[in-house]
């Protein structure tokens, strides 16, 4: 029998292309379904955000295992509320740009609690689709975060006086991930 060069050259590739191609379409996957879910660069965007609109930071907080995971502020508004914005891991909109499908209101009954733990006596979402949001807000349609924290008072003021406009559970929102979570601190 002749040996031929060829078939083992061929046989290499052949085996190359069993290791590499099924690797390559593995790690592709992989790239595409797996995201950060929070960075340092949102942290640093979210802080800027809250300083931009010149509130008063009280109090904030981070979750670090091998990432930064979960980070959140309380803060003081203008006419004197304190309120907190959290963002955990698996949120959608994590820094001041990204898309939300609203707000997910939180009041708590006790100061401010230690970070991920959560006593949740009153909670509600709220959607940055609602007609008579945007009709309150002179026609604008908050977006995401920045828009959330340039008109947090007339938010703030339109939830309050329309308790019968927010969606009271998690069941009724598919999508509650892309909500951005904000918490109503009673004063101290």
């Amino acid at each position: 029998m002749l040996k031929a060069p060829w078939r083992q050259s061929l046989l290499r590739w052949f085996i190359a292309a069993l290791i590499i191609i099924p690797g390559g379409f593995l790690t592709l996957i992989g790239w595409f379904l797996w995201e950060i879910r929070a960075t340092y660069a949102d942290y640093d965007q979210v802080k800027a955000c809250l300083e931009q609109y010149q509130f008063e930071i009280i109090d904030e907080w981070q979750h670090e295992d091998m990432i930064l995971e979960d980070f959140g502020w309380q803060f003081r508004t203008s006419d004197g509320k304190t309120i907190a914005i959290e963002i955990y891991d698996g949120d959608s909109p994590r820094d001041c740009y990204h898309r939300a499908a609203g707000v997910r209101v939180s009041k708590k009954s006790s100061v401010w609690p230690e970070p991920g733990s959560f006593s949740e006596p009153f909670s509600f979402y709220l959607s940055f689709d609602n007609p008579d949001l945007i009709a309150a807000l002179g026609g604008k349609r908050l977006k995401n975060m920045d828009d959330m924290f340039a008109n947090l008072d007339e938010l703030l003021t339109w939830t309050e006086q329309n308790p019968d406009h927010v969606l009271r559970s998690l069941k009724d929102q598919k999508n509650s991930s892309r909500y951005l979570n904000l918490i109503i601190l009673p004063d101290q």
